[in-house]
């Protein structure tokens, strides 16, 4: 069918012979566009009669026949003549809201095509949508590629991050290994740096002084003087515990007792135990006695 909608009827005569004889016999309406005629007589909206024709070609005989008098359609022909001159002549109204046009039939799509104010107004009310809907694509288009660009960027970020994440775990490492480098440098400083009170003497430092040498021990437990031979004073310590697995009877008073606390101090000042035979390279430097090892095993004894 057409686009166009059809006009409205100015009067109504179901009595009109003219008018009943130029209805179209499909569609029950007056032909407003292109209306055709069979040589039977019979007027058709142009649109009616092709879809007709389609529909009986394919479901039946292939023989075309008029709705009307059942003869057999052999050609069909625009309207012309006197009878073009009353399809033309039909008095009708515009059907589209707001337009007040009244005319013929004939100047009907005339009017629908320049000067139908309600035409105009919906189509122009499409075009505007149309627009409209164009510029919302245009819109979306635009965001899904502002989307997409941010996606792009959020990735590139989180890769950023990682690495950046990572090479702050690696300086990190490195500068806790530099700490530790740096501790361990300070306490040789301070070793090496360290003052102590002790006048030298290791013979003094027998079973009579059990308390005075676990002091001296205990004083630089963290960091031992260098001055102190820490081989030496390793073996006053055995040659005291020595004494103790004596049982000598001139022992001083609590001396077990005394013994286990220096022992117990020795050992956790691992600074005060002897250098082994091939880091002194010979004997003299441990005063030439022999080591004893009596910790940790002895220890709890």
């Amino acid at each position: 069918m057409s686009a166009v909608e059809p006009p409205l009827l100015q009067q109504k005569d179901p009595d009109n012979t003219v008018l009943q004889n130029l209805v179209c016999t499909i569609c029950q309406k007056i032909p407003h566009v292109d209306p055709i005629i069979t040589q039977c007589q019979h007027v058709f909206c142009k649109s009616c009669y092709h879809g007709m024709a389609a529909s009986m070609t394919d479901h039946y005989d292939g023989t075309l026949r008029c709705p009307n008098d059942r003869s057999v359609i052999t050609s069909v022909s625009p309207l012309s003549g006197i009878v073009r001159r009353m399809w033309e002549e039909i008095p009708v109204k515009c059907s589209q809201d707001g337009c007040n046009w009244t005319g013929s039939m004939g100047s009907y799509a005339e009017h629908t095509r320049h000067r139908c104010n309600g035409g105009r107004s919906s189509r122009r009310e499409i075009d505007i949508l149309r627009a409209k809907c164009e510029r919302l694509e245009n819109e979306n288009e635009d965001l899904e590629n502002k989307v997409a660009d941010l996606e792009e960027s959020k990735r590139k970020l989180e890769n950023k991050v990682k690495q950046e994440k990572k090479l702050l775990e690696e300086q990190n490492t490195e500068l806790q290994n530099k700490v530790a480098d740096l501790k361990t440098k300070v306490q040789d400083w301070k070793r090496l740096h360290a003052r102590s009170n002790f006048d030298g003497n290791y013979s003094a430092l027998d079973r009579n002084n059990v308390v005075k040498l676990a002091q001296l021990i205990c004083k630089d437990l963290e960091c031992p003087p260098s001055t102190i031979d820490n081989n030496r004073i390793y073996n006053c310590v055995g040659a005291i515990y020595k004494d103790l697995l004596s049982g000598y009877n001139d022992n001083p008073k609590h001396f077990d007792i005394d013994v286990k606390m220096l022992l117990t101090c020795a050992w956790h000042q691992r600074g005060f135990q002897p250098i082994s035979a091939t880091e002194s390279g010979n004997g003299a430097e441990t005063g030439g006695e022999e080591h004893t090892d009596f910790f940790p095993s002895r220890l709890a004894g």
